[in-house]
Protein backbone atom coordinates (compact mmCIF):
# COMPACT_ATOMS: atom_id res chain seq x y z
CA UNK A 1 0.00 0.00 0.00
CA UNK A 2 2.62 2.54 1.02
CA UNK A 3 4.52 1.18 -2.16
CA UNK A 4 1.94 1.33 -4.03
CA UNK A 5 0.68 5.69 -2.78
CA UNK A 6 4.71 6.53 -3.46
CA UNK A 7 4.91 5.49 -6.65
CA UNK A 8 1.63 7.74 -7.68
CA UNK A 9 3.02 10.31 -5.90
CA UNK A 10 6.60 10.31 -7.63
CA UNK A 11 4.41 9.42 -11.00
CA UNK A 12 2.58 13.01 -10.18
CA UNK A 13 5.52 14.84 -9.27
CA UNK A 14 6.87 14.22 -12.84
CA UNK A 15 4.21 14.03 -14.93
CA UNK A 16 2.48 17.18 -13.42
CA UNK A 17 4.33 18.47 -11.02
CA UNK A 18 4.25 19.82 -7.52
CA UNK A 19 0.99 22.45 -7.50
CA UNK A 20 -1.03 19.27 -9.15
CA UNK A 21 0.49 16.99 -6.42
CA UNK A 22 -0.08 18.92 -3.61
CA UNK A 23 -3.44 19.97 -4.67
CA UNK A 24 -4.62 16.42 -5.13
CA UNK A 25 -2.91 15.47 -2.02
CA UNK A 26 -5.07 18.04 0.09
CA UNK A 27 -7.91 17.12 -2.02
CA UNK A 28 -7.83 13.36 -0.62
CA UNK A 29 -6.96 13.80 2.94
CA UNK A 30 -10.02 16.26 3.06
CA UNK A 31 -11.94 13.62 1.84
CA UNK A 32 -10.80 11.20 4.09
CA UNK A 33 -11.47 13.13 7.14
CA UNK A 34 -14.89 13.61 5.82
CA UNK A 35 -15.22 9.66 5.50
CA UNK A 36 -14.45 9.11 9.03
CA UNK A 37 -17.94 10.61 10.47
CA UNK A 38 -20.14 7.69 11.05
CA UNK A 39 -23.04 9.24 8.53
CA UNK A 40 -21.14 9.62 5.57
CA UNK A 41 -19.79 5.99 5.55
CA UNK A 42 -23.64 4.65 6.04
CA UNK A 43 -24.35 7.09 2.88
CA UNK A 44 -21.36 5.89 0.85
CA UNK A 45 -22.46 2.67 1.44
CA UNK A 46 -26.06 2.86 0.71
CA UNK A 47 -24.91 5.08 -2.37
CA UNK A 48 -22.36 2.42 -3.51
CA UNK A 49 -25.24 -0.21 -3.44
CA UNK A 50 -27.28 1.74 -5.62
CA UNK A 51 -24.72 2.78 -8.32
CA UNK A 52 -23.43 -1.13 -8.55
CA UNK A 53 -27.03 -2.17 -9.17
CA UNK A 54 -27.53 0.58 -11.93
CA UNK A 55 -25.02 -0.88 -13.56
CA UNK A 56 -26.24 -4.52 -13.33
CA UNK A 57 -29.65 -3.70 -14.14
CA UNK A 58 -28.96 -1.33 -17.36
CA UNK A 59 -25.80 -3.24 -18.79
CA UNK A 60 -23.21 -0.76 -18.07
CA UNK A 61 -20.26 0.12 -15.54
CA UNK A 62 -20.41 3.46 -14.11
CA UNK A 63 -19.06 2.61 -10.45
CA UNK A 64 -16.27 3.11 -8.58
CA UNK A 65 -14.49 6.01 -7.36
CA UNK A 66 -10.75 6.72 -9.38
CA UNK A 67 -8.13 9.71 -9.21
CA UNK A 68 -7.35 11.43 -12.39
CA UNK A 69 -3.96 10.52 -12.16
CA UNK A 70 -4.90 7.15 -13.76
CA UNK A 71 -6.14 8.70 -17.07
CA UNK A 72 -4.36 10.62 -19.66
CA UNK A 73 -5.46 14.12 -19.52
CA UNK A 74 -3.22 17.21 -21.52
CA UNK A 75 -4.85 20.03 -20.40
CA UNK A 76 -3.38 22.77 -18.27
CA UNK A 77 -6.41 23.16 -15.29
CA UNK A 78 -5.78 19.20 -14.60
CA UNK A 79 -4.63 20.53 -10.78
CA UNK A 80 -8.24 21.87 -10.78
CA UNK A 81 -9.50 18.75 -11.84
CA UNK A 82 -11.60 16.10 -8.95
CA UNK A 83 -11.83 12.65 -9.24
CA UNK A 84 -14.28 10.01 -10.89
CA UNK A 85 -16.96 9.48 -8.98
CA UNK A 86 -20.70 8.54 -10.41
CA UNK A 87 -23.88 10.39 -8.60
CA UNK A 88 -25.79 8.49 -6.80
CA UNK A 89 -28.97 7.56 -8.78
CA UNK A 90 -31.57 8.62 -6.50
CA UNK A 91 -29.64 12.21 -6.12
CA UNK A 92 -29.83 12.61 -9.20
CA UNK A 93 -33.44 11.81 -10.04
CA UNK A 94 -34.51 14.07 -7.29
CA UNK A 95 -32.83 17.07 -8.74
CA UNK A 96 -34.25 16.84 -12.14
CA UNK A 97 -37.92 16.13 -10.08
CA UNK A 98 -37.04 19.62 -9.03
CA UNK A 99 -35.96 21.54 -11.43
CA UNK A 100 -38.83 22.54 -13.31
CA UNK A 101 -40.36 22.12 -16.60
CA UNK A 102 -36.90 21.34 -18.78
CA UNK A 103 -39.10 19.88 -21.72
CA UNK A 104 -36.56 20.21 -24.97
CA UNK A 105 -33.89 21.43 -22.94
CA UNK A 106 -30.05 20.75 -24.03
CA UNK A 107 -28.67 18.97 -20.63
CA UNK A 108 -24.68 19.39 -20.91
CA UNK A 109 -23.03 17.37 -17.95
CA UNK A 110 -19.51 19.16 -17.63
CA UNK A 111 -17.06 16.29 -16.61
CA UNK A 112 -19.20 13.82 -17.76
CA UNK A 113 -16.91 11.00 -16.35
CA UNK A 114 -18.36 7.32 -17.40
CA UNK A 115 -21.62 9.00 -18.70
CA UNK A 116 -24.11 7.95 -15.36
CA UNK A 117 -25.43 11.19 -15.17
CA UNK A 118 -26.19 11.21 -18.81
CA UNK A 119 -27.86 7.94 -19.33
CA UNK A 120 -29.73 9.17 -15.97
CA UNK A 121 -31.03 12.11 -17.66
CA UNK A 122 -32.28 10.54 -20.93
CA UNK A 123 -35.47 9.54 -19.07
CA UNK A 124 -36.43 12.77 -19.14
CA UNK A 125 -37.89 15.15 -22.40
CA UNK A 126 -34.58 16.81 -23.05
CA UNK A 127 -34.15 17.55 -26.71
CA UNK A 128 -30.03 16.42 -26.46
CA UNK A 129 -27.98 15.25 -24.28
CA UNK A 130 -24.15 16.28 -24.37
CA UNK A 131 -21.72 15.53 -21.32
CA UNK A 132 -18.04 17.28 -21.64
CA UNK A 133 -15.44 15.28 -20.23
CA UNK A 134 -11.19 15.73 -20.45
CA UNK A 135 -9.75 12.19 -19.59
CA UNK A 136 -9.62 10.10 -23.08
CA UNK A 137 -10.13 7.32 -20.98
CA UNK A 138 -13.30 8.33 -19.34
CA UNK A 139 -14.63 9.38 -22.69
CA UNK A 140 -14.18 6.33 -24.76
CA UNK A 141 -16.38 4.45 -21.21
CA UNK A 142 -19.05 6.83 -21.43
CA UNK A 143 -19.32 6.08 -24.92
CA UNK A 144 -19.62 2.16 -24.84
CA UNK A 145 -21.77 3.17 -21.87
CA UNK A 146 -24.24 5.25 -24.41
CA UNK A 147 -24.24 2.27 -26.84
CA UNK A 148 -24.85 -0.22 -24.32
CA UNK A 149 -27.54 1.58 -22.36
CA UNK A 150 -30.43 -0.44 -22.79
CA UNK A 151 -33.84 1.29 -20.69
CA UNK A 152 -37.09 1.59 -21.44
CA UNK A 153 -38.02 4.95 -20.11
CA UNK A 154 -35.86 6.28 -22.46
CA UNK A 155 -36.92 9.35 -23.60
CA UNK A 156 -34.06 11.16 -25.34
CA UNK A 157 -32.02 9.13 -27.67
CA UNK A 158 -29.28 12.15 -28.66
CA UNK A 159 -26.42 11.39 -26.52
CA UNK A 160 -23.21 13.13 -27.15
CA UNK A 161 -19.54 12.89 -25.28
CA UNK A 162 -17.29 15.79 -26.07
CA UNK A 163 -13.72 15.19 -25.37
CA UNK A 164 -12.93 18.88 -24.04
CA UNK A 165 -11.68 21.03 -21.24
CA UNK A 166 -15.03 22.64 -19.25
CA UNK A 167 -13.41 25.55 -19.05
CA UNK A 168 -13.15 26.19 -23.07
CA UNK A 169 -16.41 24.61 -24.11
CA UNK A 170 -18.63 26.30 -26.14
CA UNK A 171 -22.34 26.18 -24.50
CA UNK A 172 -25.13 24.79 -27.52
CA UNK A 173 -27.78 27.10 -28.21
CA UNK A 174 -31.15 27.43 -26.58
CA UNK A 175 -32.69 26.47 -22.81
CA UNK A 176 -30.05 24.74 -20.98
CA UNK A 177 -29.96 22.89 -17.90
CA UNK A 178 -26.25 22.62 -16.60
CA UNK A 179 -25.32 19.51 -14.31
CA UNK A 180 -22.23 19.78 -12.23
CA UNK A 181 -21.30 17.00 -9.94
CA UNK A 182 -18.15 18.99 -7.73
CA UNK A 183 -15.91 17.93 -11.00
CA UNK A 184 -14.09 21.29 -10.97
CA UNK A 185 -12.23 24.04 -8.52
CA UNK A 186 -13.02 27.81 -7.88
CA UNK A 187 -10.24 28.76 -11.39
CA UNK A 188 -11.62 26.27 -13.57
CA UNK A 189 -15.27 26.88 -12.36
CA UNK A 190 -15.23 31.02 -12.31
CA UNK A 191 -14.16 30.36 -16.32
CA UNK A 192 -17.38 27.89 -16.75
CA UNK A 193 -19.39 31.00 -14.85
CA UNK A 194 -18.55 33.65 -16.87
CA UNK A 195 -18.73 31.07 -20.38
CA UNK A 196 -22.44 31.10 -18.95
CA UNK A 197 -22.83 34.71 -18.27
CA UNK A 198 -21.82 36.02 -21.66
CA UNK A 199 -23.91 34.62 -24.26
CA UNK A 200 -26.58 35.35 -22.10
CA UNK A 201 -25.84 38.95 -22.32
CA UNK A 202 -26.05 39.07 -25.79
CA UNK A 203 -29.04 36.06 -25.98
CA UNK A 204 -31.13 35.98 -22.59
CA UNK A 205 -32.67 32.10 -22.54
CA UNK A 206 -33.90 30.10 -19.52
CA UNK A 207 -30.80 28.37 -17.96
CA UNK A 208 -31.11 25.53 -15.03
CA UNK A 209 -28.06 25.05 -13.44
CA UNK A 210 -27.96 22.04 -10.74
CA UNK A 211 -24.66 22.03 -8.87
CA UNK A 212 -24.17 18.76 -6.52
CA UNK A 213 -21.44 18.76 -3.65
CA UNK A 214 -21.94 22.95 -4.25
CA UNK A 215 -18.51 23.88 -3.44
CA UNK A 216 -18.20 27.00 -5.47
CA UNK A 217 -21.94 28.15 -4.54
CA UNK A 218 -20.78 31.70 -4.43
CA UNK A 219 -19.77 31.88 -8.15
CA UNK A 220 -23.16 31.30 -9.48
CA UNK A 221 -24.81 33.33 -6.38
CA UNK A 222 -23.08 36.34 -7.72
CA UNK A 223 -24.53 36.24 -11.07
CA UNK A 224 -27.00 39.21 -11.67
CA UNK A 225 -30.21 37.25 -13.30
CA UNK A 226 -29.43 33.93 -11.48
CA UNK A 227 -31.68 32.93 -8.43
CA UNK A 228 -31.14 30.10 -6.31
CA UNK A 229 -33.95 27.41 -5.38
CA UNK A 230 -34.04 24.61 -2.77
CA UNK A 231 -32.98 21.40 -3.87
CA UNK A 232 -31.52 17.86 -1.94
CA UNK A 233 -29.29 18.52 0.80
CA UNK A 234 -25.28 18.72 -0.34
CA UNK A 235 -26.61 20.39 -4.04
CA UNK A 236 -27.85 24.01 -5.31
CA UNK A 237 -29.92 24.57 -7.94
CA UNK A 238 -29.92 27.97 -9.88
CA UNK A 239 -32.55 29.23 -12.47
CA UNK A 240 -31.53 32.03 -14.91
CA UNK A 241 -34.72 34.66 -15.13
CA UNK A 242 -34.87 36.70 -18.10
CA UNK A 243 -35.93 39.99 -17.09
CA UNK A 244 -35.86 43.23 -19.38
CA UNK A 245 -32.91 45.56 -18.71
CA UNK A 246 -31.01 42.49 -16.99
CA UNK A 247 -27.48 43.22 -17.65
CA UNK A 248 -24.81 40.66 -16.90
Amino acid sequence: MIIKLATRVYRSLRQRGIRHTLTAGFRALRTAAQMCRPETWRRRRSAQLRSRQFDKHFGVDTAGVQSLQEFTIVSENLADGVRYEPIDPDDFRAMLNQAGEIRGYTFVDFGAGKGRAMLLASEWPFSQIVGVEFASELVSHARQNVRQYKNPRQICHRLEVVEGDAATFRLPPGPLVLFFYNPLGKEVMARVVDNVRQPLAMEPRPVVVLYHTCTERELWNGQPGFEEFPTINDAAQFHYRQFEGTAL
